[in-house]
């Protein structure tokens, strides 16, 4: 954008020197873009573009909060699949150091 901007100004400059003659094609263009232009001096449109902006901010901080309540909802499930791996993990660390001496007592009831 503002090459386009420079480029512009470098033509206008290049005229007003001589370098180059004008171009009432290339000037007429010039100025109905700068026509094109919002004339900001009226309340009403300063409060239309007021109101958009908010809305696209309003839009962007309610995407953000959603995106980090996602995230926490995702990292609360990795916490809880995690630590039930782990616990399943000392449960059989738990039941392997059984001692020996307490496995026979169990066999021998299910043996009456």
């Amino acid at each position: 954008m503002t090459l386009k901007i420079d480029e512009m100004w470098q033509y206008l400059a290049d005229v007003l020197s001589g370098k180059l003659p004008m171009n009432s094609d290339i000037i007429h263009n010039l100025q109905e873009i700068f026509n094109l232009l919002p004339n900001l001096n009226y309340d009403e449109i300063i409060k239309s573009f007021n109101v958009k902006t908010n809305d696209f901010m309003h839009m962007t901080y309610v995407c953000s909060l959603i995106r980090s309540i996602i995230s926490l909802h995702n990292l609360i499930n990795n916490k809880l699949t995690y630590n039930s791996d782990l616990d399943k993990e000392i449960k059989n660390k738990e039941s392997a150091k059984l001692k020996p001496a307490e496995q026979p007592k169990e066999e021998l009831k299910e043996g009456k």
